[in-house]
This record gives structure tokens, C-alpha cells and sequence, in this order.
């Protein structure tokens, strides 16, 4: 049974190595997985104690890095599903994913506030438990589990450049595909210590029995001087590299030559981007994590062989290097015309991922789409923008990502193209200065009259300085 190897294996892990640091928070307080076994069964417990099992969904919440991972690790032994939401959510993106999770129970270790409690009882008929004021009882009697591997065990959330919470949920079989496959990429390129940036791979960690360093904080990043930290690997997004590569003035050079093993995902990984991990990180060998949601292994791609000849148009995104053993891809063509590319025999579509070792965000389904509009070129995948962001034009959609990498090669700014309501188009560009729309509109051709409009900041999702938020610009836009 999947399940119950995923949870024998973490034990097994926490007894071979009990006196090895699981997680070092911000303060670097740092906690061995002996400690982490501890609190995991006592949290156990009180799941067991408040009558908790295998069928409730459980948000759980905490104000301490490590108890909130002992919390989410307890929930996979019960068989619960763990529910996780971004600490910085605003009241309409935490309505719609609390709507979307079906919560049973709120699961804290501090006290939820009254009025909150009657608020979520009201609207969600969700309940409140606080695990530390409750009296830990033991328990002797042998649970056994049964179906649990297709059944949801982590479920988080993601707004990718929709600017809308879509829900992700993680089965037992795939987490511990998740783990199989992270494996054989660490018996390749050994790691131990590594500077976690997303939460998931902060918990496959934890099943790999390996270090996870959480210095989300920037404030913090000038602490990575210390050659102590033994810091070997880093999981991260491209933006999440950007900015370290960025503030290479307050981090010790020694830090960035010491890393060997570099995990990028969550958004597609551009050219450039890769190129400047290269650089930046001489000794690494680096893998792009690239799917729907993080730290899912569906296409991990080499970029240790890196060259510029991959790459037909540099403006482009792409997706680089060979795929993961067992993995396969394909292209589901799209029932569109997409301009610029009307006269080509490229194979233009969505990606589709599937293979023995990929399961979908719809529990059950064995091949992931991904909803990115890509092009094979000679067998390389290049990446067009997402579909649900294509412009119509009559019978034609324009695809994104090649306009808004030509406005930044034109410009050095950041622009984008949007349709209003009245089927006006208008190139936004962020920029206080003078705009040549002459160059501009003699560089870009599109097959309708656009207007170029100058704003001083363009809307971004709240997470990913780098990623549009275009829902907020049609917004912004007054027609």
C-alpha cells in the first residue's frame, strides 16, 4: 500500500537520522527530526484525542514555521487531508479558497479570535480547534487505513498569471511519486542543506530526511555570509533567484560558489533567466521544476548543457534541456489561429505531461494540462503565454509572451496588450518617460490598430513582483 510506505518511510527516516536539523527557521532556532518526530506524534494524538480521521480536511495555520510543518506532517499520518493557504491573502482570495477546499476544521496552535470563529462557522460551517489547549491523551490501538492512495493529502492553492485561486490537490500516490522521483535526481547530485522557498519541497524535505533552511525574510539574506550555514542547494522560483542574484553585494560570494544543486520551478524558466543562474552559481547543476503547481516532478530538464543554439528567438520563454526518464509530452492542438504563426508547420498547442509518474491536480487522472500555449520547435518547447490570456482579433489570438518580451528588448520596460470590453486593443507599458510609438508600432505588427498608453506602475500578482496581474489591469483600464 502507497500510503502506509509513505508514512513507514518518513518514520524510518526520522529514526536513521534523529539528531540531523529538519527545519532552521529565520531566527535560527534550528530543530533535529527527533524533535520534529516528537511533536508530529504529540500533534498525532491530539488529531486522534478531538476525534479527527482519514475523511476531514483540515486548513491548518501557525504562527512558527515548525510547528506548522509538524502540524501538516500529523495530518498525513492521521490520512487527513492537509489544507495550507499563503500568508498573505486578502479577503476576497481567502473567500474563494475556502469556498473551493470544503474545510471541515481550522487547526491552530494559538487562539482563533471569537468573532472569526463565529464568522467561519456562519459562512463555511468550518470549526475552530486549538491543538495546544487541549490534554494529550495516549493511545495504544492499531489504526488501519484503506484506500488512501488516490485520496487527497495536501491540498494548497495557486493564482499563477489568472489572478484567480485555482486549488491543487496532491494524493498520497503522488506525493510518493513526488519523493521517488526527487531520489534519483539526489543519488545523481547529493545534497543535505538546502534554502527552501516553497512550502512543498519544504515537506518532500522532510520525507527525503534532509535539511530545509527557511530564509524567506530578505532581511535575513545577509546572514547567508556565515560559511557555518552549510547551505548546498536552493528551491526556489526564477523570481526567487533574481532577486538573490540581485543582492550578491550583501551575500558572501562563497555562499553562491558553494551551492551544487539548484530546483527551479513554478513558473516557466526564460533563457535569460537560466543563463544567469549559470553564471551566477558556477558549480551547480540545475533543474527546472516546471508544471501547474511547485515541486512536481513532471518535467525536470538538465540545464547543465545550456546553449544558445536551443534557442531561436531569445524573447522567447522556453522550456529547456530533456525531460525526466519515463515522462512524456505532448501537444494538444488548439482549435485557434494564432497569429504569427499561420503559416508554419510548428506543432502549436497546449502542453500536455503524462507518464507512470504523473498524476493531475484532478485526483484519478494520469495526464497533467498544463493550460500553456507552447511551440515545438525541432523538438525543443517554447513557450507562448498562457491560453487563457490569448487576444482575439477576428479569427485570429495573439499570444502573449512574444509581445511583452519585444516591448521589453524595444523599451527595457514592462508592457503587455489588452482587449477592452468595447474590443479596443492597448499596449500598456510601464513607463513615466517619453515612448517612441513610432519605433514601437514599426517593430511590433499586430493585425488591427492598437494604442500605446503609458501608466506609471503596471498591477502585479502581490506575490511575484515579475508577474502580471492582468485581471487588475482590464480593471485599471477605464473605457
Amino acid at each position: 500500500m502507497i500510503f502506509k510506505s509513505l508514512i513507514e518511510e518518513l518514520e524510518s527516516n526520522f529514526k536513521a537520522f534523529p539528531n540531523r536539523n529538519s527545519i532552521i527557521d529565520e531566527n535560527n532556532i534550528a530543530k533535529t527530526f527527533k524533535d520534529f518526530d516528537d511533536v508530529l506524534n504529540q500533534y498525532y494524538q491530539v488529531y486522534k484525542y478531538l476525534g479527527l480521521n482519514n475523511q476531514h480536511r483540515l486548513l491548518i495555520i501557525s504562527k512558527q514555521s515548525f510547528t506548522f510543518y509538524s502540524l501538516v506532517m500529523a495530518a498525513f499520518k492521521l490520512g487527513a487531508c492537509a489544507i495550507i493557504l499563503d500568508k498573505k491573502d486578502n479577503l476576497k482570495s481567502l473567500y474563494r479558497k475556502l469556498k473551493l477546499s470544503k474545510v471541515d476544521y481550522l487547526i491552530s496552535d494559538f487562539t482563533i479570535p471569537l468573532y472569526y470563529r463565529i464568522l467561519l462557522k456562519i459562512l463555511f460551517r468550518i470549526k475552530t480547534l486549538n491543538v495546544n489547549s487541549v490534554e494529550v491523551k495516549s493511545f495504544n490501538k492499531n489504526h488501519e487505513f484503506y484506500g488512501l492512495d488516490n485520496t487527497a493529502a495536501l491540498v494548497n492553492f495557486t493564482t499563477g498569471s489568472t489572478g484567480l485561486a485555482k486549488m491543487n490537490t496532491r494524493t498520497y500516490a503522488k506525493l510518493y511519486f513526488q519523493t521517488q522521483e526527487l531520489r534519483k535526481i539526489i543519488r545523481l547530485h547529493q545534497f543535505e542543506n538546502q534554502l527552501c522557498f516553497l512550502p512543498n519541497v519544504v515537506l518532500l524535505n522532510l520525507l527525503l530526511a534532509k535539511s530545509s533552511f527557511l530564509f524567506n525574510n530578505r532581511n535575513h539574506w545577509s546572514e547567508l555570509n556565515s560559511e557555518n550555514l552549510g547551505i548546498d542547494s536552493i528551491a526556489g522560483t526564477p523570481s526567487h533567484f533574481m532577486d538573490l542574484i540581485s543582492r550578491k553585494d550583501i551575500i558572501n560570494n562563497k555562499f553562491f560558489e558553494n551551492i551544487g544543486v539548484i530546483f527551479c520551478g513554478g513558473s516557466p524558466l526564460y533563457y535569460q533567466q537560466a543563463k544567469l543562474i549559470l553564471d551566477n552559481f558556477p558549480n551547480s547543476k540545475s533543474y527546472s521544476i516546471y508544471g501547474a503547481t511547485e515541486a512536481e516532478p513532471i518535467a525536470f530538464c538538465n540545464l547543465f548543457e545550456l546553449v544558445e543554439a536551443y534557442v531561436e528567438n531569445p524573447s522567447f520563454g522556453v522550456l529547456l534541456g530533456k525531460a525526466v526518464e519515463s515522462i512524456q509530452f505532448t501537444i494538444n492542438p488548439l482549435d485557434k489561429i494564432i497569429f504569427g504563426f499561420e503559416n508554419t508547420d510548428f506543432t502549436i498547442g497546449e502542453l500536455c505531461v503524462s507518464g507512470a509518474h504523473v498524476f493531475s491536480s484532478e485526483i484519478n487522472h494520469l495526464q497533467h494540462k498544463t493550460g500553456d500555449l507552447v511551440l515545438n520547435y525541432n523538438g525543443k518547447l517554447f513557450f507562448l503565454g498562457r491560453i487563457a490570456h490569448l487576444i482575439s482579433i477576428n479569427d485570429l489570438f495573439i499570444p502573449l509572451v512574444p509581445i511583452e518580451n519585444s516591448i521589453i528588448n524595444l523599451t527595457n520596460k514592462l508592457g503587455t496588450l489588452i482587449k477592452s470590453i468595447s474590443g479596443k486593443v492597448m499596449m500598456i507599458i510601464e513607463s513615466e518617460s517619453f515612448l517612441d510609438n513610432n519605433l514601437i508600432k514599426s517593430h511590433i505588427k499586430l493585425p488591427v490598430d492598437y494604442e500605446i498608453i503609458s501608466i506609471a506602475k503596471i498591477p502585479r500578482d502581490y506575490r511575484f513582483s515579475t508577474k502580471i496581474d492582468y485581471l487588475s489591469l482590464k480593471s485599471f483600464i477605464k473605457e
